[in-house]
């Protein structure tokens, strides 16, 4: 659970404790992308666009794409996806076609300024978890998750998760 300077406080339901440092407070606005979104124990991507650029193809939508998700942003800060929806309804060829992208809106909650070690600890379950993303990835997760380690600021996890994931190994 994260304490807010305000009181309000938001539970974080994972595997660990992400601590935060004390000292920081979380903004009242997210940093520009890009950004490392998380589902805890599932996956992982990193997202380069504005939130306001969003997209999903239904088929993910319905899947469950922004359940139990979470956005790191370069500045450390770490948000609750509370609610996404399409901004407009898919019509039956959005349907038929589940590739195709639609525009999707995310509201976000800020919720604490947690260390790289802890987001790492979030990755590194999800990495040896076994389950469906960890076993399609195109690297071995150990060796992603020996890259990831590596990384000292919420900017170096970013790009290491964005260059681990990717077609091209980086690290």
């Amino acid at each position: 659970m994260f304490q807010q300077s305000n009181q309000e406080s938001y539970s974080l339901e994972m595997r660990t404790s992400l601590s935060r440092d004390e000292h920081q407070s979380v903004g009242s606005e997210i940093s520009p992308p890009p950004y490392l979104v998380f589902r805890q124990g599932v996956s992982f991507w990193v997202e380069k666009r504005p939130l306001r650029d969003w997209t999903v193809t239904p088929q993910a939508f319905n899947e469950g794409c922004y359940r139990t998700a979470w956005i790191y942003d370069t500045n450390g800060s770490l948000w609750q996806i509370v609610h996404a929806k399409f901004k407009q309804t898919p019509s039956l060829v959005h349907t038929l076609l589940p590739w195709k992208q639609l525009p999707v809106r995310i509201e976000v909650r800020p919720c604490a300024r947690p260390t790289v070690a802890g987001i790492l600890v979030e990755l590194a379950a999800i990495l040896e978890a076994g389950n469906s993303f960890s076993e399609n990835l195109n690297h071995d997760p150990a060796d992603m998750l020996k890259c990831l380690r590596r990384a000292t600021t919420p900017t170096e996890l970013i790009q290491y998760a964005d260059q681990s994931i990717g077609v091209t190994w980086g690290c």
